[in-house]
């Protein structure tokens, strides 16, 4: 199992910045060290992070932060194949040149003041979960041809951690497989299943020796008892405490209809997605039907003959499916792997109510 480890610092601008632009979504780079590979997997240092301004883009990688780049390296991320659909997607854009130099004088910055400057992927804020895109597959595969299998996409959602009563950061890393990357590279119409596309990585927030110091010092200076302030020791060693000996009673907070009923309807949304997306499979496996009952007939005319033979060549409908006119698979598999998301959103969200509520109807039971 492959594994991210980011720095608290680097996780706090990216929670920064895609707090502050809300509810629009944005962008930005992500630095950090060579991958090291270990017996369970390989591991992904990530040091620091930048935003993008918030334009109307999305830069690709840039491996080199020397006075001359090479423009391929620097282009523009791949834009949509479909303007259509992905024009007025408000998840991610298409990217311009003035991204690229932004990025690339941000590197030399970097450089400058010995930060680490090695681009090891990219972040995106999410609303809701809502992630799966063709642009954003288009941005993902253009850094792992760029950087390599290793470059990873970190996808942090600030409205389920706002609203999250566990108090966790909803933050997820994934790279795009092997296996997927090769289809799309032949042309993305060969079948592939939804759990093939991304592989998704553990995130884990790792700080400094000198960063835990300074936390520890915070704490420290913080806690009533260095206010003068009598305070029993269970309450101050009980992690379900805050430093301030305050109990913590959002735990409680039974109000997560309003993410429920958001959920269920981008889960209809794409529900009629997939479907519209269905109708295009079936209108063209009518057309194969059409063409290919038993076998294509084919009119060969005889050399020295007025008159033309036919002769019936079957032909593999399975190749016919990863034909040029043959529909793309990647607008179903997308709306596809949305809905799983969608769904584990439910069952994540009714997991914790029932809880609750099971928790207050037995507190309630017992008053009575």
């Amino acid at each position: 199992m492959a594994e991210l480890h980011i720095d608290g610092v680097a996780l706090l601008k990216i929670i920064s910045h895609s707090t502050n632009y809300l509810p629009q979504n944005v962008s930005g780079s992500l630095l950090g060290l060579e991958v090291t590979e270990t017996s369970s997997g390989s591991i992904v240092h990530v040091t620091n992070s930048f935003g993008f301004p918030q334009t109307t883009s999305v830069p690709e990688p840039v491996d080199a932060v020397e006075e001359e780049v090479d423009p391929a390296a620097a282009a523009a991320g791949v834009p949509p194949p479909e303007e259509d659909e992905d024009a007025s997607d408000p998840h991610i854009v298409a990217s311009n040149e003035a991204q690229d130099g932004y990025q690339r004088e941000m590197m030399k910055m970097l450089k400058n003041v010995n930060v680490d400057s090695n681009v090891v992927g990219w972040y995106h804020s999410t609303y809701l979960g809502t992630f799966a895109s063709s642009t954003l597959i288009e941005t993902q595969l253009s850094y792992q041809l760029e950087l390599g299998d290793n470059a990873v996409v970190l996808l942090y959602d600030p409205i389920q951690t706002a609203n999250n009563s566990q108090g966790e950061v909803v933050v997820k890393a994934y790279t795009l497989t092997k296996e997927f990357v090769e289809k799309k590279e032949r042309g993305g119409k060969e079948y592939i299943n939804t759990k093939n596309v991304f592989k998704e990585m553990t995130v884990k927030v790792r700080n400094p020796g000198l960063v835990r110091a300074a936390l520890f010092d915070l704490d420290r200076n913080n806690s009533p008892a260095a206010a003068g302030a009598t305070v029993p020791r269970t309450v101050l060693t009980n992690s379900q405490y805050g430093a301030n000996g305050e109990v913590d009673f959002d735990r409680l907070d039974l109000s997560t209809n309003p993410f429920l009923e958001k959920n269920l309807e981008f889960l209809c949304q794409w529900v009629d997605e997939l479907s519209s997306e269905q109708s295009k499979f079936q209108v063209y496996a009518r057309q194969l039907l059409k063409e290919e009952g038993g076998g294509s007939v084919h009119p060969i005319q005889l050399r020295g003959s007025s008159r033309s033979n036919t002769t019936r060549v079957h032909v593999d409908k399975s190749k016919r499916w990863t034909d040029a006119e043959a529909p793309s698979r990647i607008d179903a598999l997308l709306s596809n792997l949305q809905l799983t998301t969608y769904c584990n959103n439910v069952n994540d969200f009714a997991e914790r109510s029932f809880s609750k509520l099971f928790l207050a109807g037995g507190l309630q039971g017992a008053t009575n």
